[in-house]
C-alpha cells in the first residue's frame, strides 16, 4: 500500500510539471519578444527546479561566451 501510494504521489508530481510546462508553451508560443520569452523560460524553470536562483545565458554571435538573456533571483549587482 505505501509503494502504491509513493507511485500516486510521484505521478502527481510528474503530471503538475507537465502541465506547468504546459502553460509556460502557451505563453511563450505567441510572442515574438524574445527577451519576454527568456524571462518566462527562466521564472518557469527555477520553480520547476524548486530553486530561487535561475539564469539563462545565450552563447553569443561569435560562440566565444555566454550572454545573460535572464534571470530571477539575483539582484543588479550579480
Amino acid at each position: 500500500a505505501a509503494e502504491r501510494e509513493a507511485l500516486l504521489a510521484a505521478e502527481r508530481g510528474v503530471r503538475a510539471r507537465l502541465e506547468r510546462l504546459q502553460q509556460v508553451s502557451a505563453a511563450l508560443a505567441p510572442m515574438l519578444d524574445p527577451a519576454r520569452a527568456a524571462q518566462i523560460a527562466v521564472e518557469a524553470g527555477a520553480e520547476l527546479l524548486g530553486t530561487r536562483v535561475a539564469t539563462l545565458g545565450l552563447l553569443s554571435d561569435d560562440g566565444a561566451t555566454f550572454e545573460l538573456a535572464a534571470h530571477v533571483g539575483l539582484d543588479a549587482e550579480h
